[in-house]
C-alpha cells in the first residue's frame, strides 16, 4: 500500500493504459496519473548480462496456506488486527494502528468480524485515538502473522469492495524490502484496481512501478477473486483468473520489449527493474480498509465527503497461498495422504489406521470382507479387526476423504494388509532367453511387506543366503544346463512360514551355436553405413558366424531394408531416413538377435 499516492508521468511510454471517459475514469478527472514508474528516480545503471532461457517455471503451483473464515471470530493463530510493528509483533507503536499519516482512520479489533463464512473489515465514521493520535474513523486490518510469512507464490483472494468517495482497500504483501499491492482501490473508481511492486531500501528510498489495470466492471457490486503470481522473472496480476497486468524483472536493453511471456529468452544486456521484488524476501499477507485523506480531484483516494455512506465493509471469502515448491516448514495440502498403521494384524487384534487431517474435512472409512470396523467410520481415526483370530491372507483398509477447503480435489485411498502368519510360500518359475543361464523365481502367496530370506543353490555350487523381495534371479554364470535348488522363509511381525527346498533347471540353447557370441553394429549411431561383428565368445568350442540375414524395422514395426551380408561387411542404409531402428540378424540356424541402430545426419 503506497507511501506516496501523487503519480509520475508516463516515461518512455511504457505500458500506457487507454481508459473510456466515464465518471470513474482517470482522464474524466483531467488527471496525469496512468504512470508505470514512481518514487524516487531509478538507478541510472541497472543493466546486468543474463544468460537467457525459459523465464516461467515448469512446476506446478501447490496450495500451502488458506483461511476460508468458517466459524464465528477470527483465526488469531494466523491473524493479527493491527500492524505488528511494535515491539516483540504487539500494537504498542503509534504506525501500529494509524499506519502513518496516509489514513484517517484508526484500525481496531472489534472493526474485524467473522460470521456466514466470511471475514468483515468495517470502516466506521467514530472519532478514535491511538498513542495521542486522533482520528475521524476507525476500520479494520488483518495482518498475517510472522508464522505466516511467504517467500515468493500465488497469493488469491475472492472479496467484495465498498464503495464510495474516501474508501481506500488494499489487499497487499509486504516484508523487508519487498511490497507487492495486488490491488488498491480508490473508492471513488472501483472500475479501476490499481498494481504495483515497490523496492523500499534504507533511507526511504522506494522504487516503484506500478499502474491502473484496464477498465473492468464496477468490482463493488459483488465478489471477485484477485490473484497475484509472484515468480522470480513474472508479477501476473488476475482478476477472476482472466490476466489483467505483467510486471517484469527485465527489459530488453535493445529491443525494449520487458520479458513477461514464456519460452526461451536470448542471451543479452537486459534492463533490470529496480522495484522488482526481492526474490529472498518473505512477505506478509495484509489487507486493510483505510479512510483518504486526499485534498484534490487527483488524489488516488479522496477525503470521504457528504455523499459517503458509514459504516461499510469489505468483505473477504477467503485467502489462499500456493507456491510451486513448499517453502521449509510449509506442505502440499492437497498432495495424496497416506494411511498410517502397522503393515501385519496379528492374533485377531483390534487396531488403528490414521490419515492426516485437516480442517473441515470428511471422512469414509470401508475394509476388505476379512475386516470389520470397531466403532465409527467418519473420523481421521479408525479401528478394525479381523472377522476371526485364524484368518490369514491380504486385507485392506480405504478412506474415502472429502476435502473440506473448497480448493483440493476428493482423495480415496487405500493401504494393503496382511493377517496373521505368512502362509507356506508358493513359486512361479520362468528362463530367460535360452542363451541366458538366469531362473527366474516369483513368491505368489504372501504379502510384498513381509521379509523375504531365499537360499539358492546352483548344480553342486556352495548354497549362499540373501534377503530380497517376492521375486528373484539366480543366475548360473555359463552358458549350459544348471540345476537349480531354492527354498525361502517368508517372516512379518506375526511370525513366518517356510518352503521345503524346490529344483528347478536352466537349458542352453539346442541347436546351433553361433548365437552365444555377442552381436555388435559399428558404428552405432551410424551416418548411413555400418557392419556387424561377432564378438566376445562366452562358451567354448563354437564357431563364429560368417553369414546372416539383416532385417531392418522402424519403431512402427515396418520393414524398411532386408539383405544377406557377412560378418565385418560394409552395410550401407543411406537410403532409409535419420532415425531409431530395430536390426535384426538371423543366423542359417534359424537363430536370431535383435538390437537398435541409430542413423544420425553426417
Amino acid at each position: 500500500m503506497k507511501i506516496s499516492i501523487q503519480k509520475i508521468a508516463l516515461i518512455m511510454g511504457l505500458f500506457a493504459n487507454v481508459f473510456v471517459a466515464d465518471a470513474q475514469s482517470p482522464t474524466a478527472w483531467n488527471c496525469n496519473i496512468t504512470s508505470a514508474f514512481g518514487g524516487n528516480p531509478w538507478p541510472s545503471t541497472t543493466n546486468t548480462l543474463w544468460e537467457g532461457g525459459d523465464i516461467c517455471p515448469a512446476d506446478t503451483w501447490k496450495l500451502v496456506f488458506y483461511d476460508e473464515f468458517q466459524g464465528s471470530s477470527l483465526n488469531t493463530n494466523k491473524w493479527a488486527t493491527f500492524f505488528p510493528y511494535g515491539a516483540n509483533g504487539s500494537d504498542q507503536c503509534s504506525f501500529c494502528r494509524t499506519h502513518s499519516n496516509d489514513g484517517q482512520q484508526i484500525y481496531k479489533d472489534n472493526n474485524v468480524t467473522v460470521s456466514n463464512g466470511t471475514a468483515k473489515i468495517i470502516a466506521k465514521q467514530e472519532n478514535s485515538s491511538w498513542y495521542g493520535v486522533n482520528k475521524n474513523y476507525s476500520s479494520g486490518v488483518i495482518h498475517s502473522k510472522s508464522n505466516c510469512t511467504f517467500n515468493k507464490g500465488k497469493f488469491e483472494a475472492r472479496c467484495k469492495i465498498p464503495k464510495g468517495i474516501g474508501y481506500w482497500p488494499a489487499f497487499w504483501l509486504f516484508g523487508f524490502s519487498t511490497e507487492v499491492d495486488i490491488f488498491e482501490f480508490g473508492g471513488h473508481a472501483t472500475k479501476y484496481p490499481h498494481v504495483a511492486v515497490h523496492k523500499w531500501l534504507p533511507n526511504d528510498v522506494n522504487y516503484e512501478f506500478g499502474e491502473y489495470t484496464s477498465e473492468q466492471v464496477d468490482l463493488s457490486l459483488d465478489f471477485h477473486v484477485y490473484t497475484v503470481e509472484w515468480d522470480d522473472f513474472i508479477v501476473t496480476y488476475k482478476i477472476d483468473n482472466a490476466i489483467v497486468k505483467k510486471i517484469g524483472r527485465f527489459l530488453n536493453s535493445t529491443s525494449g520489449i520487458w520479458a513477461t511471456t514464456c519460452g526461451d529468452r536470448p542471451a543479452t544486456v537486459y534492463t533490470r527493474n529496480p522495484a522488482y521484488p526481492n526474490s529472498n524476501d518473505f512477505v506478509n499477507i495484509i489487507f486493510n480498509l483505510a479512510i483518504g485523506n486526499g485534498n484534490d480531484q487527483c488524489s488516488f483516494v479522496r477525503s470521504p465527503d457528504a455523499s459517503t455512506l458509514f459504516p461499510q465493509q469489505m468483505e473477504i471469502d477467503y485467502i489462499r497461498v500456493w507456491q510451486r515448491t513448499p517453502q521449509a516448514g510449509l506442505t502440499d495440502l492437497c498432495a495424496v495422504r497416506t494411511i498410517q498403521g502397522n503393515n501385519d494384524i496379528c492374533n485377531g487384534a483390534a487396531t488403528n489406521y490414521t490419515i492426516g487431517s485437516l480442517p473441515n474435512d470428511t471422512y469414509s472409512w470401508t475394509t476388505s470382507p476379512n475386516l470389520s470396523i470397531v466403532g465409527s467410520t467418519s473420523n481421521s481415526t479408525v479401528q478394525v479387526q479381523p472377522i476371526n483370530s485364524t484368518v490369514q491372507g491380504n486385507a485392506w483398509v480405504k478412506c474415502n476423504i472429502g476435502s473440506g477447503n473448497g480448493v483440493c480435489p476428493n482423495l480415496s485411498t487405500t493401504k494393503n494388509i496382511w493377517l496373521g502368519v505368512p502362509i507356506a510360500p508358493t513359486f512361479t518359475t520362468s528362463q530367460a532367453l535360452c542363451q541366458e543361464p538366469i531362473v527366474h523365481i516369483a513368491e505368489t502367496a504372501n504379502s510384498i511387506n513381509s521379509t523375504y530370506v531365499w537360499t539358492a543353490q546352483v548344480d553342486t555350487r556352495p548354497a549362499y543366503s540373501v534377503t530380497a523381495g517376492k521375486d528373484i534371479d539366480i543366475d548360473g554364470t555359463t552358458y549350459a544346463n544348471h540345476t537349480f535348488r531354492y527354498s525361502l522363509i517368508v517372516s512379518n511381525t506375526c511370525g513366518s512360514a517356510a518352503s521345503p527346498t524346490k529344483i528347478t533347471s536352466s537349458q542352453k540353447c539346442k541347436t546351433g551355436t553361433n548365437i552365444m557370441w555377442r552381436v555388435v553394429p559399428t558404428p552405432n549411431p551410424n551416418t548411413g553405413h555400418f557392419s556387424i561383428n561377432f564378438e566376445n565368445s562366452i562358451d567354448e568350442g563354437y564357431e563364429r558366424p560368417t553369414k546372416f540375414e539383416l532385417i531392418i524395422c522402424n519403431l512402427d514395426n515396418k520393414e524398411v531394408l532386408r539383405s544377406n551380408a557377412n560378418a565385418g561387411e560394409r552395410i550401407d542404409i543411406g537410403g532409409i531416413s535419420d532415425g531409431v531402428y530395430i536390426a535384426t540378424v538371423v543366423l542359417p540356424t534359424g537363430e536370431r538377435q535383435s538390437l537398435k541402430i541409430v542413423k544420425i545426419n553426417p
